[in-house]
């Protein structure tokens, strides 16, 4: 059986590109990426990658974002993403063996903890990660509030003033433990420049605020909360922090909480999530997720 080598590949391109062929194997999503952007990798990763007689045999990501701590500090995080091994190379203990190494290198580069999405939790758990709660509530739009979907748009819809716009009352927002410090340039995943292109994200901009619905469900709200609240018309559903000023502003417009309340939300597709709190590191235990943010 041949030797498997592991790699720090950090951001090198000719690294990433192998590595980027062989997700493209394993993930639908990669192909979409490779159509767009070649062989490239899409955003920012810190890549680790396993070889096997010099074909790229895996592949697990980092991708580095400060979130708040919701005591006026903010916390490193290195959330896992691209996690992926060539069917041919499966069960030999690669992507454990990854996501060890990945583990090894952020807790020696000062990182927080390492949180990562997943509907196997199970491959994750034996090393070392633990299922959390989403942190957040479910509510449901009044049943008069189904009509309106034409003002929510797309970030490539916006002018430039409605982005700045955006991002200052974004700012403004109370530092809730979990809220992302978004970078305000690309390429990295958090940064506005990457929002702005999602293509399930829209945005409904007035001159009181703003709010944020990703695929279909509404995710932020920032500026005057119950001014914009009232304007929050179709989208299926909200997911948000119990502690966000957008909850209690939908609830006063006529919202109302769902009457079941899963660790995952159903906007997290069949995903939940998972955090590896790094050695002498702590992190809030109401840490929120953002939906906009999943990655």
């Amino acid at each position: 059986m041949s030797k498997i080598e592991y790699v720090f590949a950090g951001t090198d391109p000719a690294l990433q590109s192998a590595a980027a062929d062989m997700l493209c194997r394993c993930f639908d999503e990669w192909r979409i990426f490779r159509s767009r952007y070649g062989r490239r990798f899409p955003m920012e990763e810190i890549s680790f990658l396993a070889r096997i007689d010099g074909d790229c045999a895996g592949h697990v990501g980092l991708m580095k974002f400060p979130v708040r701590d919701g005591a006026g500090g903010t916390l490193p995080m290195a959330g896992v993403a691209s996690v992926g091994v060539a069917p041919e190379y499966r069960r030999r203990g690669i992507a454990g063996e990854l996501c060890n190494r990945a583990a090894t290198w952020a807790a020696q580069n000062g990182f927080a903890a390492m949180p990562l999405y997943t509907g196997v939790p199970q491959v994750y758990a034996r090393c070392g990660w633990q299922t959390v709660p989403s942190n957040g509530v479910t509510l449901q739009p009044p049943p008069a509030a189904a009509a309106a979907a034409s003002e929510w748009r797309s970030g490539d819809a916006l002018s430039e003033a409605e982005k700045d716009w955006i991002k200052k009352c974004y700012e403004a927002l109370p530092p809730l433990p979990g809220r992302v410090v978004r970078d305000i340039a690309g390429p990295r995943f958090h940064s506005w420049e990457w929002l702005f292109a999602g293509e399930l994200n829209r945005f409904l901009v007035t001159r009181d605020g703003y709010a944020l619905a990703a695929d279909g469900v509404l995710a932020e709200i920032g500026g005057d909360a119950a001014k914009v609240a009232r304007r929050c018309q179709g989208v299926k559903e909200a997911f948000l922090s119990p502690l966000d000023q957008g909850t209690a502003a939908l609830q006063e417009a006529g919202w109302t909480l769902s009457p079941a309340q899963p660790d995952a939300p159903a906007c997290w597709h069949g995903e939940g999530a998972m955090l590896k709190i790094l050695p002498n590191q702590k992190v809030p235990e109401n840490l929120f997720f953002p939906l906009p943010d999943k990655f």
